[in-house]
């Protein structure tokens, strides 16, 4: 609506329009003006009821006033005395527009709009159209085009939210509940449930709800209830409260929602946990008060709520994952209740939204969702399908460690370092092992997982010193980028997270000295670099010429090792000087442009066994693979600069 907004207010053509954002909640008015004010909307201002709307639409000089205003649909009642408007310079966008074509009320203020702005442009905005004989948001809103029936103007898919991140994907998890008794001595259908509680008339639902709905007596029968509130608290326990998250349970009716949260209470007291972690919401009032608290985090201790009609539609809340469905819902009601829990929360990895049927909605997902089937398999989908994903993923993340055998060594973490050494594979690493670790979050402590179990600890533990190391942060901290069930499973794994733990927390740069500045003493600040500049050579390839002589150096180094505080400040410079050495040799091979596979290997050599010093002429030679014909080698090293070449590359003969 802003984007729309924006480009409409600012068209030439249209010569500055009056575009009126009509929603059907006063909470949505505000809500919706707060987000344009946020985006720098200018001008835009509420309707402050009927005769405020009045006084925008009948301005004195017969034309309405210009600009965006923000209205609700009732405000379109008691409008006998203004004449319609044939100006044609009007634009409507009515937010959640499927409902403003249904109901008593609702059709009234509709058609009454329609009325009065008989030549203004009505465009609908929905996530959830109805497309039926009687209700047809398309019908209402979409014109006739060539003898056919126009649907969209603009369609954005689940599918394509989902690939956006703004929306997850929703999995649903069979688990009914049966009546206490037989269902078929109630003689009532699954739709004609459904229908009763799609009737918008408030005194209507009621009367329906006294003369026709016995089945609601079975669905919250006090015997049933215990058995749907222990299910719900086991899975709750198992699944999203490890990880941080929060549920909501949907009742039948006021009644339900009071029974249920007496159950919860009684088998909570029992597991010796507070009472507190559940509330029940029946009434406008907690919503108002409470809506902010629920829009990020539901304020502590607070963990499932049980709720029949509030907090259905309209709430962003991410921290919910997970909806215990205990009412016959359908279709549009269907996908806007099961929506409250398909909002990403990435800092908490959260993977999917579920939603875990006791009432039996799901038994036939083509009557539950009336839609094209190709909506049915976005909205919702399987909980088994989402349990077979995770040995692709688990076998996606370890196409980064071809031909490395996994054990619990420090070789082996050092290989695997290796592996993702270059930006691009790293990268890929990265991205694949959080994909992983969302779905382990979602998927624990399901069975499925228990044949992979050892090599994603490995794989988690891969990632931490990788992070350690990327982070130049010597804390544990990286463990709190983690998720709960994920830290639990790799402490379990003591061995090889101690020897990833355990690996130097940065690398040899040209800035390394100012890093030791924290460790007190000289001795401290030895054995760190020296730890350091051993892993640093381990990790590059041994076989090279120039790393095995800083090696050879180090070595004969440790060999002399003293405790006295002169000796340690000694050995400090000798370390220091091989740092040194080795931050220009890791510089100097891009400053002579020997930026070629071995190129700078047999500079190396070169360097080290000829006569000759000039490093300009050497890094020629170098570059082109050329004799020293006018250098000779010095005396007695001919033979030894011979056994050396492998190391770095031939050396003509000539």
């Amino acid at each position: 609506m802003v984007f729309a907004a924006y480009k409409l207010t600012r068209s030439a053509t249209l010569d500055n329009p009056t575009v009126l954002i009509v929603v059907d909640r006063r909470d949505l008015k505000t809500q919706i003006a707060d987000d344009f004010d946020a985006c720098d909307f200018p001008g835009v201002r509420k309707a402050m009821g009927v005769e405020d709307l009045k006084g925008i639409l009948r301005n004195p000089s017969g034309k309405p006033q210009r600009g965006t205003f923000v209205t609700t649909l009732q405000s379109f009642q008691r409008m006998a005395n203004l004449r319609p408007l044939d100006d044609d310079n009007i634009i409507t966008l009515v937010d959640e527009c499927r409902r403003s074509q249904k109901g008593t009320t609702a059709e009234s203020h509709a058609m009454a709009m329609r009325v009065k702005l008989p030549n203004a442009f009505r465009f609908g905005l929905t996530g959830t159209p109805i497309d039926r004989a009687m209700l047809n948001t398309h019908r209402d809103f979409g014109p006739v085009i060539g003898g056919e029936q126009e649907r969209y103007l603009s369609d954005y898919g689940i599918k394509r939210a989902i690939k956006d991140g703004a929306t997850l994907e929703v999995h649903y998890i069979h688990d009914k509940v049966p009546f206490v008794l037989d269902e078929k001595v109630l003689n009532v259908g699954f739709e004609q449930m459904c229908a009763e509680l799609e009737v918008d008339d408030e005194e209507a639902k009621d009367l329906i709800q006294r003369q026709r709905s016995q089945w609601k007596e079975f669905a919250r029968h006090p015997d049933r209830v215990e058995i749907v509130v222990g299910k719900m608290l086991k899975h709750f326990l198992a699944y999203p409260d490890p990880s941080g998250f929060k549920a909501q349970w949907v009742g039948v009716d006021r009644l339900a929602c009071a029974r249920f949260k007496d159950a919860l209470d009684a088998k909570l007291k029992e597991r010796g946990l507070p009472v507190a972690w559940s509330d029940v919401i029946i009434s406008e009032e907690w919503n108002r008060e409470r809506y902010g608290e629920l829009r990020e985090t539901w304020r502590p201790p607070l963990k499932i709520l049980s709720v029949c009609d509030r907090l259905l539609t309209g709430v962003d809340a991410p921290i919910e994952q997970v909806m215990y469905l205990d009412k016959p819902l359908r279709d549009h009601n269907l996908l806007q209740a099961v929506a409250r829990t398909n909002r990403p929360l990435p800092a908490m990895s959260k993977r999917t939204g579920v939603v875990v049927d006791d009432f039996g909605v799901f038994t036939d997902l083509a009557k539950a969702l009336n839609f094209d089937e190709n909506v049915r398999e976005e909205a919702l989908i399987d909980w088994q399908a989402l349990k077979a994903t995770v040995p692709g993923e688990v076998a996606r993340c370890m196409e980064s460690f071809e031909g490395i055998r996994i054990a619990d060594t420090r070789e082996c973490l050092l290989a695997a370092l290796r592996s993702v050494k270059d930006p691009d594979a790293a990268k890929v690493f990265e991205h694949n092992v959080k994909s992983l670790e969302r779905l382990w979050e979602a998927v624990s402590p399901d069975p499925c997982l228990y044949a992979h179990r050892d090599i994603y600890r490995w794989l988690c533990s891969i990632y931490v010193a990788y992070r350690r190391r990327l982070r130049s942060n010597a804390s544990r901290g990286t463990y709190g980028e983690l998720s709960a069930k994920t830290r639990e499973l790799i402490e379990q794994n003591t061995a090889f997270m101690d020897a990833a733990l355990a690996l130097p927390v940065f690398k040899i740069d040209k800035d390394y000295v100012g890093k030791l500045d924290e460790l007190p003493s000289a001795a401290d600040k030895a054995a760190a670099l020296e730890a350091i500049l051993t892993a640093e050579l381990a990790e590059e390839d041994s076989s090279g010429f120039t790393y095995r002589q800083l090696g050879e150096r180090l070595a004969r180094l440790k060999a002399k090792k003293d405790a006295l505080d002169k000796a340690a400040e000694e050995r400090l410079k000798d370390v220091q000087d091989i740092a040194d050495e080795a931050v220009k040799r890791i510089e100097e091979p891009e400053m002579l442009f020997l930026t070629q596979p071995g190129e700078y290997a047999l500079f190396s050599i070169l360097r080290a066994f000829s006569a000759s010093q000039d490093t300009a002429y050497l890094a020629d030679c170098a570059r082109n693979g050329r004799t020293l014909a006018r250098q000779p080698i010095a005396g007695g090293r001919l033979e030894s600069l011979q056994r050396r070449t492998d190391a770095g590359g031939a050396i003509a003969s000539g």
